[in-house]
């Protein structure tokens, strides 16, 4: 009895497989299409808004040669950033809001991806600019007045006087 009920049974669950599967096909999500594909810059484009004379000239030149030094470093190590090469731009502002201001326009028109400021005067300079632009600024800026209240896109590496 049991050999004659086998045949049934497997038509049975074959009939049903033969109709589940198409429903529960139709009802799976389609898959996701590809993601589009990233074209990579040919070039990453940082700035450093410096001194090489002004007020803080005696400490701007051997920033500046690290900063650049470090660049070069990094392209020629590691092939740059996922493979693209990074190009260090540079500025002499000396401290000076005008040059500060005009060097930024030029480093914005240029594409850079973010900006190093020196000092107090060249942070200062910019403030409104980068976060108006929502360009990262690096600051070595000591002036608390720079981060309070704080804002997206101006950032201390440094410690922060309080009393200035």
């Amino acid at each position: 009895m049991r050999r004659k009920m086998v045949k049934p049974v497997l038509f049975g669950l074959l009939a049903l497989l033969v109709v589940v599967l198409p429903l529960v096909a139709a009802c799976a999500k389609p898959a996701p299409p590809a993601p589009p594909e990233v074209k990579k810059p040919s070039t990453v484009k940082v700035a450093y808004l410096a001194d090489l004379t002004g007020p803080y000239a005696a400490v701007g030149p051997p920033l500046v040669m690290g900063f650049t030094d470090y660049i070069e470093m990094i392209n020629e190590r590691d092939g740059g950033i996922d493979g693209v090469p990074i190009q260090a731009l540079w500025a002499d502002t000396k401290a000076k809001a005008d040059l500060t201001t005009a060097a930024y326009k030029r480093f914005k028109a240029q594409g850079v991806l973010a900006i190093s400021c020196m000092v107090t005067p060249v942070a200062l300079a910019v403030q409104s600019l980068v976060n108006e632009d929502k360009i990262p600024a690096i600051n070595q800026s000591a002036t608390l007045s720079l981060y309070i209240p704080p804002t997206d896109y101006m950032w201390c590496h440094g410690g922060v006087a309080t009393d200035y």
